[in-house]
């Protein structure tokens, strides 16, 4: 005989929701080397933007891209950056 419930391990109990992960944790660490890669596409711009919104603890940002887009320079929040 089987249960028709869902398998939940004994040490998690379901009326406790997860805590997630916040920046203010990260915050608190060292900046932190970033590097995001294709972002000179829609995606890309997309990550590098919500880096910036949410003022993400960047210390040395590194962005890379297709061969066309190599050497090409992109301005950011944390300052001009070079596509590798």
């Amino acid at each position: 005989f089987t249960s028709r419930r869902s398998y939940v391990p004994r040490n998690v109990h379901r009326s406790q929701p997860r805590r997630a992960s916040t920046i203010s944790s990260l915050q608190m660490s060292a900046d932190l080397k970033v590097g995001v890669v294709g972002a000179t596409g829609a995606v890309g711009k997309e990550i590098v933007g919500c880096l910036e919104k949410r003022s993400f603890p960047v210390g040395n940002l590194r962005i890379f891209g297709s061969e066309r887009s190599a050497g090409k320079e992109v301005e950011t929040k944390f300052g001009t950056v070079t596509v590798e």
